[in-house]
């Protein structure tokens, strides 16, 4: 028992990162929802994209 127990912060931790790292996929899936044509909620300023040399009217985002 004693060296089960002295494991259970590690699962703890696993599980409140994944917990933490789920929360922030959604919210990166409704910013990146919002901002389909559909919706337009929000729109990327042209100084952080820039065209496709192939297609032009496709935005890339620069680093």
């Amino acid at each position: 028992m004693a060296a089960v127990a002295d494991r259970d912060f590690v699962v703890e931790a696993l599980q409140w990162s994944a917990t933490l790292v789920q929360h922030i996929l959604r919210g990166t899936e409704d910013l990146i929802l919002y901002s389909t044509a559909k919706f337009a909620f929000i729109r990327l300023a042209d100084a952080y994209s820039t065209g496709g040399s192939l297609m032009p009217q496709r935005r890339n985002l620069t680093p």
